[in-house]
């Protein structure tokens, strides 16, 4: 920087000179202001004489120049930057900054100047790239789908195969649902995306897939970039549909009543309730309830079969119904015993248990929907004619056991035959319509 303050100290006195020297004057107060108040007036001077030599060049060019003027003002010049550099010399920081803010703007106008280079040029190659042919751009299809049928092949795989896994073991144990097990597969396969990338690509190169011979020029044409991007949505929608195959070969979804409840109910609760459950496994043949029994627990089907034999007005065994996974038996508000026979049938039968009183107490009126909504038509016509008898309901005549409460919750016409039942006079006088 010094060497070069002092070349411009010598610089030759035309107007294309002095005009240099006042820029570097300008840099200079620029890189330091408080350094250089003392030069300001000069820069003033140089800025008037800057014009003062266009005017003057300007009358050259008319035959009118004074000499002397031109002169005089040289040589004012000259003292002003001879000034400028006794300081430049006496004061290295100053130097520094005045390179430092020489060197952004030149490296700022390299810049600008590269950048417009490079837009002409792309422009210019644009204008006479050729447009590729139609075998050109189906080799690009190719080369370009390929690949991503890779990737959303193994994508789609990984994700239903773990999310499947994680449903019948997690999902069980603490009642996920399907979404939360989805969402776990998801995660394990994009953590396996990143992994199989490289072979994916090395597979694919390997094929020895058919080269597309696209220039440069060709490859940054818009219409060859829109091109790509199709090719690869493409190519990822084959292979994440052609990923689904094992939906094919997973057994199809059997309906578990207990995670039904469980996801109805708050998140405190639902793995308590699950908790509660045990499982009890039943043989081909075996009988489950008998009728007449007392049962103290709910029972939900979870795999298998399960015969219902009812008895009808004369006290002969009927078919009722068969409950498949999905359906419950034991109401959980009653205390009765149970009007049919439950027996298994066709292979093993797998019942989830729970007691009827933590039953009421964890699953509340939220399970208490979804067990109701769960049983089968037929026994509900069942329960609602010759199969439902109201006074095996009826409690021991014993004082303090809640006989009135009970009474008072019966609808109008159970309660018109409990007294039919009761056999009293008095009691068969009610109709259940005021007089």
């Amino acid at each position: 920087m010094f060497q070069a303050s002092r070349r411009m100290g010598v610089m030759s006195t035309g107007p294309h000179a002095r005009a240099q020297r006042v820029r570097a004057v300008l840099l200079w107060q620029r890189a330091c202001p408080t350094a250089l108040q003392a030069a300001v007036p000069a820069v003033e001077r140089a800025t008037d004489l800057r014009a003062s030599c266009s005017s003057a060049a300007a009358e050259r060019g008319r035959g009118s120049t004074d000499p002397a003027s031109v002169g005089t003002a040289d040589e004012r010049d000259q003292q002003e930057l001879k000034r400028l550099v006794a300081m430049l010399q006496c004061d290295q920081r100053l130097r520094q900054r005045v390179a430092k803010v020489i060197e952004i703007e030149h490296s700022t106008v390299s810049n600008r100047g590269l950048a417009e280079e490079k837009g002409n040029n792309a422009e210019t190659a644009h204008a006479f790239a050729p447009v590729p042919t139609g075998s050109q751009l189906w080799k690009l299809h190719v080369r370009t789908a390929v690949p991503f049928s890779g990737f959303g092949f193994f994508d789609n795989m990984i994700m239903l195969t773990v999310g499947g896994a994680i449903e019948a073991t997690i999902g069980v144990a603490f009642g996920f649902s399907t979404l939360a097990a989805a969402g776990m597969g998801q995660m394990v396969s994009d953590a396996s995306g990143i992994t199989l990338q490289g072979l994916i690509e090395r597979f694919a190169d390997n094929l020895g897939l058919p080269s597309p011979g696209l220039t440069n020029q060709q490859q940054q044409l818009p219409m060859v970039k829109s091109f790509i991007l199709a090719s690869r949505i493409l190519g990822i929608v084959v292979g994440c549909g052609i990923g689904m195959f094992p939906l094919l070969f997973m057994p199809d979804k059997e309906v578990d009543l207990a995670s039904e409840i469980a996801q109805a109910l708050p998140c405190a609760r639902r793995c308590e309730f699950m908790n509660l459950m045990t499982a009890q496994q039943f043989e081909e043949g075996d009988t489950i309830l008998k009728y007449g029994d007392r049962s103290e627990n709910v029972v939900l089907v979870e795999s298998g079969q399960v015969e219902c034999v009812g008895r009808d007005a004369t006290g002969l065994p009927f078919k009722v119904c068969t409950m498949r996974p999905g359906h419950g038996f034991g109401h959980p508000e009653l205390q009765t015993p149970a009007n049919m026979d439950l027996i298994a049938k066709d292979g093993p039968v797998v019942m989830q248990v729970i007691s009827k009183v933590d039953f009421l107490r964890v699953a509340g009126s939220e399970g208490m929907e979804v067990w109701k909504n769960s049983m089968q038509r037929e026994r509900r016509v069942y329960l609602a004619t010759q199969g439902h008898r109201i006074e095996d309901s009826i409690p021991p005549a014993r004082k303090g056991t809640g006989k009135t409460r009970w009474f008072a919750h019966l609808t109008q016409s159970e309660k018109l035959e409990v007294l039919e039942i009761t056999g009293h006079e008095h009691a068969r006088k009610f109709t259940g319509k005021k007089k």
